[in-house]
């Protein structure tokens, strides 16, 4: 399969259930999908898929990814990611508080079971930080931990580009202690799936699946470091497994 059919078909997440392909190691050795999910687990590695004559993907192959995957993988997010173009509009600076309440009420609106998601409600949330950024500036301090904690929010629902844009912003309001270090750490992660590398702390799904996670014995470890619970029992919740022993 081509690169460009791949990332089209990742976009749309256009790809066969493991159950009706045939699932092979690098050595072609046959795998079963519980062991592919097992191997997956571990981190580091990709598929190849393969078609027959008539185009149908018949067999999936395993093997350890490379940086050209994960170039790929960041085309893939790239594209995944993309939205509108945002506009800045005026601000009322004495307004700002409400203004970030309301956007925060949106955005769980649109979360709730039976609510029709509507991504435009992420977008429209994201003017509006990228508005206050533009006008007023963002808040700082202690004192305005609930409204650095929306803009988190906020950024961490919308594209990559923003969330590389605004890190060191909230890096600074973990350092004032107006945010927590599991929530940097939840935006780290999500910006390495967005570049296409692996996670750290093992915070990200993709297609219901654990995104491709570095040092996966140890991250339990790492996860305690930045106040987060162990990594099984956050998967459980999503009803992805993860089994490895740690270290």
């Amino acid at each position: 399969m081509s690169v460009k059919e791949y990332v089209k078909r990742a976009v749309k997440n256009d790809f066969p259930s493991p159950d009706s392909i045939i699932i092979k190691d690098i050595m072609g050795n046959i795998m079963t999908k519980d062991e592919m999910i097992t191997a997956y687990e571990q981190g580091g590695l990709t598929t190849d898929f393969y078609k027959n004559k008539k185009g149908d993907i018949v067999e999936v192959v395993v093997r350890k990814s490379t940086p050209g995957d994960q170039e790929i993988e960041a085309q893939i997010n790239k594209k995944l990611n993309a939205g509108p173009p945002v506009t800045v509009t005026q601000i009322d600076c004495d307004n700002v508080k409400p203004l970030l309440d309301e956007a925060y009420r949106r955005d769980q609106e649109i979360r709730k079971e039976g609510v029709v998601y509507d991504a435009m409600v992420n977008h429209k949330n994201l003017e509006l930080v990228i508005s206050v950024d533009q006008v007023c500036g963002l808040p700082k301090g202690v004192e305005n931990e609930k409204q650095i904690n929306i803009i988190w929010l906020i950024i961490q629902h919308n594209g990559a580009e923003y969330r590389k844009r605004y890190i060191d912003y909230f890096i600074e309001a973990n350092e004032e202690g107006a945010i927590d270090a599991g929530s940097i750490a939840l935006m780290q992660d999500r910006i390495l799936m967005d570049d296409g590398k692996p996670q750290i702390y093992g915070s990200q799904v993709l297609n219901g699946e654990l995104y491709n996670l570095r040092s996966a014995s140890t991250v339990d470890k790492r996860r305690a470091s930045v106040g987060l619970g162990p990594l099984k029992e956050y998967l459980e919740k999503l009803g992805v497994s993860f089994d490895v022993v740690q270290e």
